[in-house]
């Protein structure tokens, strides 16, 4: 009996034990876990105080949405368009159309993207971003977002005017459903119609003369796209990513270096940003810090041009992108905290969160330059008063070429307001006819 006793308390101290210890471990483990929760939590509030360091657009996505589909349709439905924007349907109105079921749309622009029909009410009765976005998404599935890199020396005038030239404009087009992303450069160059003002001129005035704003619907109007979103920034914030992530490997020819075309930018871009880096002094594959890969971006006077000029910056958005996915948690921290202060866009904390976590899905799977097809030398006749200019010889059959690489839209018919401005051009120039 006392044997039986004995492994009896024996056995229940064993049962106690490990009681005790399943409790250490349950405390444990929740001690851990209320640590990393207030971690994670720590990391988000910082890594949203610095997204808020951002300059934010005051770009009103609905009426540039609505002002470049009046732009592209008949007159009838740019009356629609304008009421729809301009005298909201009184609430007796709206309880008669639910009552009636009938909803006022809008027939099919040629601008919109493969598959969508454009409602003029629904976009304007949006009431957020993300209610436009939604639309945008579902419906056309793709997510436009015009990427535009300005000279301004400091963190003024990210948002256009006082003469600042946005020698980068790139049209980066997300097929949302397959992460696949095209880039499409607009030579700063290119003669086009203005929306700002009646007249034509280089692509890049816009944004010196007008705003973001301005040159997104400049954009759409020219190209017959419905471009809601901008990210504008300036060398600091390119430098800054560079260097945060490793830099990046580029080719860097004899020419640039034998010549002083890099070792020249490289001097006016530390100037400029205060960031200094000592002088790149050797041709060949390399590892370039953001300073080189500023300079190696901005050079245009080497074989291609701007032509090649705006290869390069696609380039060098393509490998940031790669080091950008093996790169440290700290680093891409670092990379946002610094480049922040120098952007300015129009994109939200939430979808710049969204796009931040998806960042291995995404893959750059083409680049090209727009427009397809033009004449250097015509515009050397300073005609509509503009002097070195690019002629795009085309523009209606660019625009069609256009959609269809991006949006696989072969049956594309440019809009009415594309033919309008690709004939004015022709006419002046005696071309194309």
């Amino acid at each position: 009996m006392a044997e039986k006793r004995s492994s009896m308390k024996n056995k229940r101290e064993q049962q106690r034990k490990k009681a005790a210890k399943a409790r250490r471990v349950r405390r444990t483990l929740l001690v851990i876990t209320e640590f990393l929760l207030v971690c994670a939590l720590s990391i988000c509030c910082y890594a949203v105080s610095i997204l808020n360091t951002m300059q934010r657009s005051t770009i009103n996505q609905k009426e540039i949405y609505v002002a470049t589909f009046a732009n592209n349709g008949d007159n009838d439905q740019q009356e629609e368009a304008q009421t729809a924007t301009t005298e909201p349907q009184s609430k007796e109105q709206e309880k008669e159309s639910e009552k009636s079921g009938e909803q006022e749309s809008v027939p099919e622009s040629s601008s919109a993207k493969p598959g969508s029909v454009i409602n003029v009410s629904e976009v304007t009765q949006a009431t957020t971003v993300d209610d436009i976005l939604s639309h945008q998404e579902t419906v056309n599935g793709y997510w436009n977002i015009l990427l535009v890199g300005v000279d301004a020396r400091d963190q003024a005038n990210l948002g256009g005017g006082n003469g600042v030239q946005s020698d980068v404009m790139m049209i980066c087009s997300i097929n949302v459903k397959t992460k696949e992303v095209k880039l499409v450069s607009i030579y700063r160059d290119t003669l086009l119609k203005m929306y700002s003002r009646d007249e034509f001129d280089l692509a890049n005035s816009e944004f010196a003369k007008g705003s973001d704003t301005d040159m997104i619907s400049m954009i759409n109007m020219n190209l017959d796209l419905q471009i809601q979103d901008v990210v504008v920034v300036n060398w600091a914030a390119l430098i800054r990513v560079i260097d945060a992530i490793g830099g990046i490997y580029l080719d860097i020819t004899p020419e640039e270096v034998e010549k002083g075309y890099i070792t020249g930018y490289i001097t006016e871009i530390e100037e400029a940003t205060g960031i200094w880096q000592p002088q790149l002094t050797q041709a060949g594959y390399q590892l370039c810090n953001g300073v080189y890969a500023v300079a190696y971006c901005r050079n245009r006077y080497t074989t291609g041009m701007d032509m090649g000029r705006t290869s390069r910056q696609r380039e060098v958005i393509d490998k940031m992108l790669q080091q950008a996915k093996v790169a440290s948690p700290s680093a891409l921290l670092t990379a946002v905290r610094y480049a922040c202060p120098n952007i300015n866009t129009t994109l939200s904390n939430d979808e710049l969160f969204a796009l931040a976590a998806d960042v291995n899905s995404y893959s750059i799977t083409d680049t090209e330059g727009f427009p397809y097809t033009y004449d250097l030398t015509l515009g050397t006749l300073g005609v509509f008063g503009v002097k070195d200019s690019l002629v795009c010889t085309d523009l209606a059959g660019d625009v069609k070429k256009l959609h269809t690489y991006l949006f696989g839209d072969d049956g594309y018919e440019p809009s009415q307001t594309v033919k309008d401005i690709s004939y004015t051009i022709q006419k002046a120039f005696g071309v194309g006819q």
